[in-house]
């Protein structure tokens, strides 16, 4: 009993911080299709998936800055792997990590590329940004939950 009550505990705590099977569902369509338009090269469906706030930072600053943010990869993104999470109400923020493999060589990147999704519908909709803009100040006006 002594050790049962523990593992109980553990055990909720690590499954309030989870996502549930619907969430995790459309995350996971949300995933392949992202990774498909980047792949692809699909600029409008990339568009499509990045959070509004940061598409309109982006714009405000200048055509080239999101010329620049939608402009194609030099690998291709594919084995994402669900790192940390944080929700908060419906908020729910997920850092992925992303395997890169080189569209020249077709070898892997010895490091994977965070890539963070982000849901404001309980996991219906999922957006996405990189790390670089995630991490940093750039839009005051969207929030971050995890932080670094």
């Amino acid at each position: 009993m002594r050790i049962g009550l523990p593992l109980l505990f553990i055990f909720f705590s690590i499954a309030s911080c989870s996502l549930n099977a619907e969430q995790e569902r459309n995350l996971n369509k949300s995933i392949i299709k992202y990774l498909f338009s980047v792949n692809r090269e699909l600029k409008l469906s990339i568009a499509a998936a990045t959070h509004p706030l940061i598409l309109r930072e982006l714009k405000e600053e200048s055509d080239e800055k999101l010329k620049a943010y939608l402009e194609p990869k030099h690998h291709i993104w594919t084995d994402a792997i669900i790192g940390k999470s944080k929700i908060k109400g419906e908020n729910l923020h997920i850092e992925l990590k992303v395997a890169l493999v080189s569209k020249q060589t077709y070898e892997k990147a010895p490091n994977r590329f965070r890539l963070y999704a982000i849901s404001e519908d309980n996991g219906k909709n999922w957006y996405f940004l990189d790390y670089k803009i995630y991490e940093s100040d750039y839009c005051k006006k969207f929030k971050r939950l995890i932080k670094k």
